[in-house]
C-alpha cells in the first residue's frame, strides 16, 4: 500500500450506499475523487508513481495558455468480479475508509472542496501489449484539513391557490362538484 499525503481533494463522492454512477459505463458504479495541485514538485511526484496528471489551462484551447492546476483522479469499484468462479461472480465491494487525524470515522457526504487528506492506495502493477502499467485503488481518506461541505440552501416555494380543470372531452366530465371537493387525486 502506498500513502499519498497532503492532498488537496474535490468532488469527493464517497458515501457507502452511494457510489458514483459512472457515466462512462452505469453498470461500474464507483466511490471517487480528484486530487489537484499548482505545485510542480506534486506533479513530479504524481508522474514518478505512474500516474498521468492532466492539466488544466485557463483557456483549453491554447496549450501555452496559463496553468491553473493538475490533476489526477482515484477509485474503487462499488462492486468486485470473482473471475475464478464459473459463471463469474459479483458482490458488493467495502467503500474506502474516511477518518479523521485521531483515525475516528467521519461522514464521507461532509467533505467539502479543498479539503486536504492522506491517500490510502493500494498499488497493482500489470502489463497491457507488452507494456507495463501501474493503477492505483483508492483504499482510504485520512482528512487532515476537513472543510465541510454545506450545499446551497434551496428557496421555498410560497404558498399558492391551485385551480384544477378537468378537460370536457374526458369520461369522468360528468362528476359532480362533490367530487371535486373531495380531490381527484
Amino acid at each position: 500500500m502506498a500513502i499519498l499525503k497532503n492532498q488537496e481533494i474535490h468532488f469527493a463522492k464517497l458515501s457507502p450506499g452511494r457510489p458514483d454512477k459512472n457515466r462512462l459505463n452505469p453498470a461500474k458504479p464507483n466511490w471517487n475523487l480528484q486530487c489537484r495541485t499548482t505545485s510542480k514538485e506534486q506533479r513530479k511526484e504524481w508522474v514518478e508513481m505512474g500516474l498521468k496528471p492532466r492539466v488544466v489551462r485557463a483557456d483549453k484551447e491554447d496549450d501555452d495558455s496559463a496553468v491553473l492546476y493538475y490533476t489526477v483522479n482515484f477509485r474503487k469499484n462499488a462492486l468486485k468480479t470473482d473471475k475464478k468462479t464459473t459463471p463469474p461472480t459479483v458482490t458488493k465491494a467495502e467503500p474506502p475508509s474516511v477518518v479523521n487525524g485521531r483515525n475516528e470515522p467521519i461522514d464521507p457526504g461532509s467533505i467539502g472542496n479543498g479539503s486536504i487528506a492522506n491517500l490510502r492506495l493500494y498499488k497493482r502493477e500489470y502489463q497491457l501489449a507488452g507494456v507495463d502499467k501501474v493503477t492505483y485503488t483508492l483504499m482510504g481518506v485520512q482528512l487532515i484539513k476537513h472543510k465541510l461541505y454545506v450545499g446551497n440552501p434551496m428557496e421555498e416555494f410560497e404558498e399558492t391557490e391551485t385551480e384544477t380543470i378537468m378537460p370536457e372531452d374526458s369520461p369522468n366530465a360528468a362528476s359532480s362538484a362533490e367530487d371535486d371537493e373531495e380531490g381527484l387525486y
